[in-house]
């Protein structure tokens, strides 16, 4: 059997199930609810005593509405 592997739009696609990259989190149709990040850049959501920092712990903690949104 041969396997078939195809790069498109950034997913890695297996037969026919996809793997890497899906839908745009930040887009309108996406239905997530965008939170406070603060300044700094990607490698900076897990600063000590950033809004990331807070958001991220709340969030795990299950606290969601204590979340500040952005």
């Amino acid at each position: 059997m041969t396997r078939r592997l195809l790069l498109a739009g950034g997913a890695l696609l297996l037969g026919v199930a996809a793997l890497g990259f899906g839908r745009d989190p930040m887009a309108p149709g996406f239905g997530a609810r965008i939170f406070e990040t603060g300044y700094g850049g990607h490698s900076d959501y897990f600063a000590p005593g950033t809004a990331s920092l807070r958001n991220l712990a709340l969030i795990a903690m299950g606290r969601t509405g204590e979340v500040t949104r952005a």
